[in-house]
């Protein structure tokens, strides 16, 4: 390249409470789709006890301000920075070794729960997360929990101007455990709350719901509690998880506000956080994936989804395309099921289960084969003509994805045949959603929405025997083309090509064309490096790598994401 300027039987509800697309062999796009087939293998990095883990139970994960992953595992507590291990056990602090939950506030301190259920009491721990610091602990609080019980849910609670946050530990069982300023309190349905058994918690700024029987529990900060959302909702029956997704925990979030997600049995919901007018936006999916009184994981993926899991299975709702998809070991997960469930700054999901954790780097790579539709192996080009839907190139034509099945389209030259040879090289969409497809040795070719297919060649002022290498559409729908004898425009109104001058040279192989965000078109040729104009001076600009041949036959142009530089591959 160059530049011009990563069951434990006993503990199966530990982790219940707290995301398109395709990699087709040469080339990774993204797509979602939900359906149950071919055993699809994301990109996933699995780690263990071979890989630095103090054990394979791991419970629960947070990540801190730098960035490091955090585990709570039967066996202690990991961190993880991307190359190297740092386990903590009793040496560092820690007279528990099984910890079942762990977060971090917005300090940067970790906060961990050890097992109330093994120990008999509630004991949480935390640690400024800086080299060579101790684990410190608050006060305890001795409960004789039925064995039976778990822990659902572990979260921190921040109000403005508090140094340390609020507490609040769920239980399957036993209510909702409270500290705030070295107290502990237990509420439980005696104290306003729905339920007992809380499948889950969530937090935005400030406020605390807690998922409990049939309804939310709103936990105020004075420890009392409020059920007017319950009362302006009628949920359609028992939830089962609860979440929220942030609309400003990443940058460019098209998220109006924040949601809260709810998912019941056999319906899935939000309602947005920001709004005084409290209105449910409804789903009913239809995912068979859970009994009545079970309790899920919901996390959202920022992407248009939802990961929905426990123990038993892990499944991934599309909201936007209402399609689900299940999660298996055949999909490169280390654990069908899950104890929880965590995102991070990249967008990658992390999932604890009893076999260690798995990384999904991104469901958005997938293989497809043949055997599963595709027309040919190989491809050679992806363009998504609409959101979730798919045209590939192949050597031989084009297959078609709808986000639910594959249609094959061969190319066939002007007398019917098929021609020996005609690899797809680039594919481009205009605004009237035509696709342009770059064939190598069969010409340039337009698909309408209707999947009719228009040639252009000769009769349009393409020549006979040329080669097309790459195709670009501008903002106004003129069509420009890269072949071997150089490069071909036709303005959006018109049905003729002519061939335009590069520089002082009458003839440049072309491969590639990409338009920068500067009005500046971009020329990769074959062997003479980068050809730039620019529309203030009126001229074309080479940049090339001297002596270096290799480097100067460019395949891909693409500018930063401040358009500041460009590189070239």
């Amino acid at each position: 390249m160059r530049k011009n300027n990563k069951v434990d039987k006993r503990h199966s509800f530990l982790g219940f409470i707290s995301k398109n697309m395709g990699l087709f062999v040469f080339l990774f796009f993204s797509f979602s789709f939900a359906f149950q087939c071919y055993g699809q293998s994301y990109l996933v990095h699995r780690y263990s006890t071979k890989d630095g883990l103090p054990g394979d139970n791991v419970y629960d994960i947070t990540q801190d301000r730098r960035g490091r992953m955090w585990f709570a595992t039967r066996a202690g507590i990991s961190c993880y920075d991307g190359v190297s291990w740092k386990n903590h056990t009793a040496k560092d602090g820690l007279p528990a070794l099984s910890f079942v939950k762990i977060s971090v506030d917005r300090k940067g301190r970790i906060w961990t729960l050890s097992d109330p259920v093994l120990y008999g009491k509630i004991s949480v721990f935390s640690h400024d997360s800086s080299p060579g610091a101790t684990w410190n602990q608050i006060e305890e609080l001795k409960v004789n929990l039925p064995k039976n019980d778990s822990i659902t849910s572990f979260q921190l609670v921040e109000p403005e101007g508090e140094n340390k946050p609020i507490v609040v530990v769920g239980s399957a069982q036993s209510g909702l455990f409270r500290w705030k300023e070295g107290n502990w309190v237990r509420l439980t349905t005696k104290n306003g709350l729905l339920g007992n058994s809380v499948k889950g918690i969530a937090v935005w700024e400030g406020k605390c719901y807690a998922a409990a029987g049939n309804g939310i529990s709103e936990l105020k900060n004075d420890g009392t509690i409020n059920n007017r959302l319950n009362r302006l909702l009628n949920f359609p029956s028992q939830i089962k998880g609860i979440c929220v997704e942030y609309k400003d925990k990443y940058p460019g979030s098209q998220l109006k506000d924040s949601r809260l997600w709810i998912y019941g049995h056999r319906w899935l919901g939000y309602l947005y956080l920001d709004e005084g007018n409290i209105k449910m936006v409804l789903f009913h999916p239809g995912i068979p994936i859970s009994k009545e009184r079970e309790i899920f994981n919901l996390l959202p993926d920022y992407r248009g989804g939802l990961y929905i899991g426990n123990i038993y299975g892990i499944h991934y709702y599309n909201y936007k395309t209402g399609t689900w998809e299940s999660l298996r070991t055949i999909n490169g997960l280390i654990s069908e099921g899950t104890y929880s469930m965590f995102i991070d700054f990249e967008k990658n999901v992390w999932i604890a289960c009893g076999r260690g954790v798995s990384k999904i780097a991104s469901r958005m790579f997938s293989n497809f084969q043949m055997i599963h539709g595709l027309l040919e192996d190989e491809v050679t080009a992806v363009l998504e003509y609409e959101p979730g839907k798919f045209v590939l190139g192949h050597d031989m034509g084009l297959t078609f994805w709808d986000g639910n099945k594959f249609l094959k389209m061969p190319l066939t030259g002007d007398d019917g045949t098929e021609p020996p040879y005609g690899r797809i090289l680039d594919m481009k969409l205009d605004s009237k959603q035509n696709i342009w497809v770059a064939a190598e040795r069969v010409g340039m070719i337009r698909i309408n929405k209707q999947r009719k297919i228009k040639r252009y060649g000769s009769r349009h002022g393409l020549p006979d025997y040329i080669m097309i290498n790459g195709v670009w559409i501008d903002n106004t729908d003129n069509v420009w083309v890269g072949t071997n004898q150089g490069v071909f425009f036709m303005a959006g109104n018109g049905n003729r090509f002519v061939s335009m001058r590069v520089g002082k040279l009458p003839t440049l192989s072309v491969r590639k064309i990409y338009a920068g965000t500067k009005k500046i078109l971009y020329l990769g040729s074959t062997f003479n490096g980068v050809y730039a104009y620019e529309n203030k001076k009126n001229r074309w600009k080479n940049y090339r790598v001297p002596g270096e041949s290799g480097a100067n036959n460019v395949f891909a142009i693409k500018e930063d994401h401040r358009g500041q530089s460009v590189d070239w591959h």
